[in-house]
Formats: structure tokens, sequence, C-alpha cells
């Protein structure tokens, strides 16, 4: 990694190379051989952390779109748990550099110190958040000179939180797991992948090499796993992924989050949609894979109609969730968490 970058924290990035054609990092969450096989190329759910005293932070972003000529990634920024409001709805526009400039100083600093939030980060941690759109390139962090470091352990959540799921947990920044985690002051990872959560064994391989470092993990499955892959296969690589889970500590808890009712669930002739029965065969694999980890290990299924109750919360393709489904889903998974992490 360039010097310039070594006092910075890349959160939820395994992926970072060197950008062609512009000096900076690619930020990817995987590592090179996981988005060849997965095609998940995206960057959502990491974050560039620091902490300086610079009155003036500059940040310097390159995107590149598949096509330059649209197309643009938002950001945000966090100072602890706080969220920056950042003018104009600020994001990044492909094929130039965009300038993120951050003043030091906010109204934090004028508060009680009693009175500022400190459930999960410090307020004098700065996060960069990046949305969802390949390629991101981080240029570099200019303070004029002022002292930037990582964030002491101290100052980030002690409880870290891996989520892994589809596409329902994986666009923009206000998913259930993120809803979560910052209910609970935990610090999440998103495994997120839509349209390629599929368990394959290279990818169950990487999770579980990482793994370990995680307190609580949640596990949903995505419906992709249905046209491409055989009920067997389905059952085989859902056995391997839990027992890679909790292989080296069974006792940490691994909760797995059935889908709440629906475009499946709810049509009116079911038997003429080619993926209702093994959709229903996919909703028996997993329960039956649960029911065996549950008596070794610390796995429990959370029904996901105790999370998600409102029909009105889901998109009208019947599976997505809009902000107001992720809010609740995520303020509700965070009751259930909140138990476990007791």
């Amino acid at each position: 990694m360039d010097s310039d970058f070594a006092n910075l924290e890349f959160h939820n990035f395994a992926g970072l190379k060197p950008a062609s054609g512009w000096r900076g990092l690619e930020l990817h969450r995987f590592p090179e051989h996981i988005r060849t096989l997965t095609g998940a190329q995206s960057p959502l759910g990491g974050e560039i952390r620091f902490v300086t005293a610079a009155p003036e932070v500059k940040v310097h972003f390159a995107f590149c779109a598949p096509d330059t000529t649209s197309g643009s990634a938002r950001i945000r920024v966090y100072r602890g748990d706080c969220e920056q409001e950042l003018a104009g709805n600020l994001s990044l526009k492909p094929g130039r550099i965009t300038t993120i400039v951050i003043p030091g100083s906010t109204m934090l600093d004028r508060m009680r110190p009693e009175t500022i939030p400190a459930r999960g980060f410090a307020p004098q941690v700065w996060r960069i958040a990046v949305d969802e759109m390949p390629t991101v390139v981080f240029c570099g962090l200019d303070t004029a000179g002022y002292p930037v470091r990582k964030p002491f352990a101290e100052e980030k959540p002690r409880l870290k939180y891996l989520a892994l799921s589809g596409s329902v947990g994986q666009f923009g920044f206000d998913v259930f797991s993120s809803i979560a985690a910052r209910r609970l002051g935990l610090d999440r990872t998103s495994f997120a992948m839509a349209g390629r959560n599929v368990w394959q064994d290279e990818y169950v391989d990487y999770v579980s090499s990482v793994a370990d470092e995680f307190d609580i993990i949640t596990f949903m499955y995505g419906l992709n796993v249905i046209p491409k892959t055989p009920t067997d296969e389905i059952k085989r690589r859902m056995r391997n992924m839990l027992a890679k889970l909790t292989a080296k500590r069974p006792e940490r808890p691994v909760l797995a989050l059935p889908t709440y009712d629906c475009n499946l669930d709810r049509l009116a002739d079911p038997e003429r949609d080619p993926y209702f029965r093994p959709y229903l065969e996919l909703k028996q694999v997993f329960a039956q894979a649960v029911s065996e980890f549950a008596v070794k290990a610390n796995v429990h299924s959370i029904p996901g109609n105790s999370l998600m109750d409102d029909p009105g919360a889901i998109y009208t393709d019947g599976l997505h969730l809009g902000v107001y489904g992720q809010v609740l889903l995520g303020i509700r998974l965070a009751d259930v968490m909140e138990g476990y992490l007791k």
C-alpha cells in the first residue's frame, strides 16, 4: 500500500489495488479471485477511517463507471456515529476526480461531551462510506500538514458483526444490517451480493478464513440460487457454509434469517410459476440445515415474518425493500441480536 495511505484504516475492503490510469487505490470488498468468481465488484459497505485535528480535510476520489458518460457513486461522511451533512447530495461523477471538503469543526465541538452519541464510534473518528458502483478510486486526502492516524481500538465498536445476504441486504446505505449495527453500536462488515449469493466453495472458504474475528453473524439466503443450482447441491453448500462458520467458534451466535413472505409466497396461481416448487424446497433445505447445526452450535433461525410483517414495506417486485422496510427490518433484527450479545 502507498505510504500516503498507511495511516488510514480501510474497513470492509479486502481487494485494494493500485488504480489503472489514476494515482490511488481501487476500492473493492473482495480479493480478486472472489471478484472473478462471483462478479461482486461493488465497494458498498466499505469505509475509510481516520483521526486528525486538521481544521479542514479534503478527500479526493475518482470514479470510473463502465460507461463514463453517465452514472454516479454516492458517498456519506460520518463523524463518530453522526452523519455529516454534505452540500447538494454530493456524489462522485465518472471520469474525473471529485474533492470533498470536510470542515474539521462541527456542532459536536460545542455540545456537552456527555450528550454526544458514542454508542459505536468515538466522535473524533472520521468515516468516509462508499455506496454501490464500480469502480471507485481513493486518490488521497489533504490535511494541510496536520497528522493523520488510524482509529485506536477503543475508538471503535467493541463487537464486530458480519452480514451475509443476497440483494435484499446489499443496495444502499440504509440496508437492514447497517441499521441493526448502528442501533447496537456494532462494527459491521457486509458481504451481501446481489444476484451472486450462491455459496460456491471458494466463496465459503474465503468467508470462513475471515469469520473468526466476528462476534455475531447473520446469514440470509438469496433466491438467485434457485434457477442455478440443483436442490442437493444447495443443501451441500448450505451445510458447508454453516459447518465452516461454526467449526472454530461454535459458541459464537449465527442467526439464520429465512426470507419473509415474498412474491413466491403470494402468487394467485403458484403452480404456474417455475420457481415456486424450487423455492419451497429451498426453504425446507434451509430450515433442515439450520436445525442440524442448532444442535451442536449457537445457530438460530429467526423467522423472517417476525422481522418484516408489513407488505407495504416491500417494493412492487414483491421481494426487495424500500428504506422504510430496511429500517423496520433492521430495528427488529437489532432487538433480536441484542439478546444473543448479552
